[in-house]
């Protein structure tokens, strides 16, 4: 596995040869050797990279709007879908029904869903977000059926076998 590393290097006023190297988020835990050839004078290094705690939604863009701010802050989120609208299982559980999802560097993310469809439809999608280190911590989207009158009495916009239908 190669990693690009982020290095400061320099000759002291001794001629002694010092490397700074700054570890980057991206690198995933584990045991890591370093060498540096320098005039011939071979060196290494090994260090162990402890697991990143980071288990966090990073981004969470549905209908084009980053909702994370919102997600992050509530681990709870709401959001309303036509009356009709129906989602088929799997566009759910591989979160394509997201434009983005994104989790911390080395998490992993698991996605369960459940539907009630009493009255109005309700799908609960379950994002369990694990760090490197194992500490998980759990989200929840709710996708709440709108009622298929306005505010007015008047029929919304609905939708019937997963097209929209026009009500004019």
């Amino acid at each position: 596995i190669k990693h690009e590393l982020d290095t400061k290097a320099y000759i002291d006023e001794n001629g002694s040869t010092k490397i700074n190297i700054i570890l980057l988020d991206t690198m995933t835990y584990g045991l890591y050797t370093i060498t540096v050839d320098v005039f011939g004078v071979s060196d290494s290094i090994t260090f162990y990279k402890k697991p990143s705690t980071l288990n966090s939604i990073e981004s969470f863009i549905y209908e084009g709007n980053d909702l994370v701010n919102e997600f992050n802050n509530n681990l709870e989120l709401t959001t309303y879908i036509p009356f009709g609208r129906c989602y088929d299982y799997a566009e759910l559980i591989d979160a394509s029904y997201l434009s983005a999802i994104t989790v911390s560097t080395g998490a992993t993310l698991d996605i369960q869903v459940s539907k009630n469809d009493e009255a109005l439809i309700t799908y609960t999608i379950h994002y369990t977000v694990t760090s490197e280190s194992g500490v998980s911590k759990d989200y929840y989207h709710y996708l709440v059926e709108m009622d298929p009158l306005d505010v007015d009495g008047n029929i919304a916009n609905v939708y019937r076998n997963g097209s929209a239908v026009n009500n004019a």
